[in-house]
Formats: C-alpha cells, structure tokens, sequence
C-alpha cells in the first residue's frame, strides 16, 4: 500500500540528482517560470485596466484561472511529457522488455517511469497567482 508513494518519491529524487548536474537550468528555468507570470498577470492588468470584466470574467477570477492553468501546465511537465518521451524511447529501442521484467509494477515504470523536477517552477509561480486571485476573491468563494 505505502509501496507506491515510496517508489514516486524515489524516482523524484533520482530524476533531481541527475538534474542537479546541470543546476543552472534551475536558474533558467525559475527564470522563464517568473517571466511567464509576469507577463501573463501584467496581460490581464492591461485587459482589466481598460473594462471592469471581459465575458462576465473579473480580474480576480481571470488570476485564478491562470493560476491553475499554471499549476497544471507545470504538473504535465513534470510528470506526463517527461514519461510519454522516455516511454516511445523505450518502445522503439526495444527495451520495453526489460521494462515489464523489472520487480516494480509494471504500470508504474510505463507511466512514471522519470520526471523532470525543474519543471514544477511554473506550478510554484502558478500556486502564488492562485493564492493571489482566491484572496482577491475574498468573501465571494461559495462552497
């Protein structure tokens, strides 16, 4: 039951080490990752200045949309993009083999087989235009 969540947080940790041979891409991509929010909060600052709301959309709950555009992009980086390139490369090499003989569940290794940690910067910047917009949003969040 617990085997899972260990095996996750093992790959993670494995897929860190091996980036962390390059820890100027945590630089870069952190970089990109706080450009990108910047530009797209500074586009919705630019719409918003100009009309109270756009489609029935205020500020607050275009920031929220962002937000989790943002987290869920970061998320398919770092875990859904990574796995479907490593898992053609392990198809096409012929070592999807190996891959079902490995102690591991199977459908584990094909699914979540490696990961790219940088990428979660765009989900972190994501959660803060998140927390930004639901704050924004204040007293009007019903459950």
């Amino acid at each position: 039951m617990f085997r899972l969540p260990r095996l996750l947080a093992a790959s993670f940790a494995i897929a860190t080490q091996r980036q962390l041979a390059h820890r100027a891409n945590l630089l870069v991509e952190a970089s990109m990752a706080a450009i990108g929010t910047g530009a797209g909060v500074a586009s919705l600052g630019i719409v918003f200045a100009q009309v109270q709301t756009l489609a029935g959309w205020r500020l607050t709950e275009a920031l929220v949309l962002l937000g989790l555009y943002q987290v869920v992009s970061g998320l398919l980086a770092t875990f859904v993009e990574p796995n479907l390139v490593w898992f053609a490369g392990k198809v096409t090499g012929g070592a999807l083999d190996d891959l079902l003989l490995q102690p591991v569940p199977s459908l584990y290794l094909a699914s979540l087989g490696t990961c790219a940690p940088w990428s979660l910067a765009p989900a972190a910047t994501g959660l803060v235009v998140l927390a930004a917009g639901l704050a924004g949003l204040g007293a009007a969040l019903t459950p």
